[in-house]
């Protein structure tokens, strides 16, 4: 059974870490935003012990910020709970 390809038709990617979902699912991602599916990707830690050099907060910046601007290169949005107190951002 095929979705409906119209903009009611939506995708929720949810991975562990910020960049979880660049990695493992971005290829797809981009097909089903093609097909004109909205897309949402979702974190669901801030990635705050990425770094063995860079302070957490500092290291969980940076990655909400690339993860933001990855969703933006597909027209989706990157949303956690944790980072910018729940932020979304229309990427």
């Amino acid at each position: 059974m095929n979705a409906p390809k119209d903009e009611d038709s939506q995708v929720l990617a949810v991975g562990a870490h910020p960049d979880d979902i660049e990695f493992l699912m971005a290829g797809t991602l981009a097909l089903l935003r093609q097909g004109r599916h909205k897309i949402h990707i979702a974190s669901i830690c801030s990635g705050d012990k990425g770094s063995a050099m860079l302070e957490p907060k500092e290291i969980a910046s940076i990655r909400f910020r690339q993860a933001t601007e990855a969703a933006r290169t597909i027209d989706a949005t990157f949303e956690t709970s944790i980072e910018n107190g729940g932020a979304s951002e229309k990427g």
